[in-house]
Protein backbone atom coordinates (compact mmCIF):
# COMPACT_ATOMS: atom_id res chain seq x y z
CA UNK A 1 0.00 0.00 0.00
CA UNK A 2 2.54 2.20 0.96
CA UNK A 3 4.84 1.51 -2.42
CA UNK A 4 1.24 2.17 -4.47
CA UNK A 5 1.15 5.53 -2.59
CA UNK A 6 4.30 6.87 -3.22
CA UNK A 7 4.16 5.43 -7.02
CA UNK A 8 0.66 7.45 -7.34
CA UNK A 9 2.21 10.45 -6.07
CA UNK A 10 5.69 10.49 -8.71
CA UNK A 11 2.84 9.09 -11.54
CA UNK A 12 0.60 12.06 -10.84
CA UNK A 13 1.92 15.18 -9.11
CA UNK A 14 -1.01 17.00 -9.49
CA UNK A 15 -2.79 15.17 -7.74
CA UNK A 16 -2.23 16.11 -4.17
CA UNK A 17 -4.74 13.71 -1.97
CA UNK A 18 -6.35 10.37 -3.12
CA UNK A 19 -9.05 8.04 -1.59
CA UNK A 20 -8.57 4.47 -1.69
CA UNK A 21 -10.85 1.59 -0.84
CA UNK A 22 -9.47 -0.96 1.39
CA UNK A 23 -12.03 -3.62 1.63
CA UNK A 24 -15.28 -1.31 2.58
CA UNK A 25 -12.98 1.06 3.75
CA UNK A 26 -12.27 4.37 2.43
CA UNK A 27 -8.79 5.91 3.31
CA UNK A 28 -8.20 9.27 2.49
CA UNK A 29 -4.36 10.07 1.92
CA UNK A 30 -3.26 13.68 0.95
CA UNK A 31 0.38 15.32 0.61
CA UNK A 32 -2.20 19.00 0.58
CA UNK A 33 -1.26 20.56 3.98
CA UNK A 34 -4.49 22.59 3.32
CA UNK A 35 -6.32 19.67 3.18
CA UNK A 36 -5.07 18.06 5.76
CA UNK A 37 -5.29 20.94 7.63
CA UNK A 38 -9.37 21.31 6.97
CA UNK A 39 -9.80 17.67 8.35
CA UNK A 40 -7.26 18.18 11.24
CA UNK A 41 -8.65 21.46 12.71
CA UNK A 42 -12.24 20.08 12.66
CA UNK A 43 -13.86 19.89 15.95
CA UNK A 44 -16.92 18.47 14.15
CA UNK A 45 -15.65 14.99 12.58
CA UNK A 46 -14.22 13.55 15.91
CA UNK A 47 -15.23 10.04 15.22
CA UNK A 48 -12.71 7.34 14.77
CA UNK A 49 -12.39 5.09 12.67
CA UNK A 50 -13.21 0.78 12.88
CA UNK A 51 -9.46 0.07 13.67
CA UNK A 52 -9.89 2.57 16.59
CA UNK A 53 -13.31 0.78 17.86
CA UNK A 54 -11.05 -2.65 18.09
CA UNK A 55 -8.91 -0.72 20.39
CA UNK A 56 -11.36 0.17 23.09
CA UNK A 57 -11.67 -3.13 25.24
CA UNK A 58 -7.77 -2.46 25.83
CA UNK A 59 -7.46 1.03 26.16
CA UNK A 60 -10.89 2.06 27.39
CA UNK A 61 -12.57 5.12 26.08
CA UNK A 62 -10.19 7.93 27.38
CA UNK A 63 -8.68 11.11 25.00
CA UNK A 64 -7.52 9.17 22.18
CA UNK A 65 -11.02 6.87 21.38
CA UNK A 66 -13.74 9.33 23.23
CA UNK A 67 -15.76 11.55 20.74
CA UNK A 68 -17.89 14.26 21.50
CA UNK A 69 -18.39 16.34 24.77
CA UNK A 70 -16.58 13.25 26.30
CA UNK A 71 -13.41 14.22 24.03
CA UNK A 72 -14.06 18.22 24.74
CA UNK A 73 -13.52 18.11 28.27
CA UNK A 74 -10.92 15.66 28.82
CA UNK A 75 -8.61 17.62 25.76
CA UNK A 76 -9.31 20.86 27.97
CA UNK A 77 -7.64 18.90 31.05
CA UNK A 78 -4.75 18.17 29.10
CA UNK A 79 -4.37 21.05 26.86
CA UNK A 80 -1.95 23.24 29.53
CA UNK A 81 0.53 20.12 29.72
CA UNK A 82 1.43 20.40 26.24
CA UNK A 83 2.01 24.36 26.20
CA UNK A 84 5.51 24.96 25.08
CA UNK A 85 6.85 26.45 28.12
CA UNK A 86 5.91 23.24 29.98
CA UNK A 87 7.30 21.06 27.24
CA UNK A 88 10.69 23.44 26.50
CA UNK A 89 11.73 21.41 29.91
CA UNK A 90 11.88 17.91 28.55
CA UNK A 91 13.82 18.57 25.69
CA UNK A 92 17.15 17.47 27.07
CA UNK A 93 14.78 13.87 28.39
CA UNK A 94 13.37 13.55 24.88
CA UNK A 95 16.82 13.96 23.07
CA UNK A 96 18.52 11.24 25.28
CA UNK A 97 14.99 8.87 24.83
CA UNK A 98 15.64 9.66 20.87
CA UNK A 99 19.27 8.73 21.12
CA UNK A 100 18.04 5.38 22.74
CA UNK A 101 15.58 4.44 20.61
CA UNK A 102 17.70 5.14 17.41
CA UNK A 103 20.97 3.13 18.67
CA UNK A 104 18.11 0.39 19.26
CA UNK A 105 16.78 0.51 16.24
CA UNK A 106 19.73 0.55 14.13
CA UNK A 107 21.29 -2.61 16.49
CA UNK A 108 18.05 -4.34 15.56
CA UNK A 109 18.35 -3.43 11.55
CA UNK A 110 22.26 -4.44 12.00
CA UNK A 111 21.22 -8.19 13.58
CA UNK A 112 18.09 -8.73 11.23
CA UNK A 113 19.93 -7.94 7.79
Amino acid sequence: MIRWSIDFAFRYPDKKTMAVWVGPVPVIASGDTKDIEKILSSSKELNKGMFYQMLTPWLGSGLLLSKGKKWQSRRKLLTPSFHFSVLASFVDIFNDKAKILTEKCVDWRVQNQ
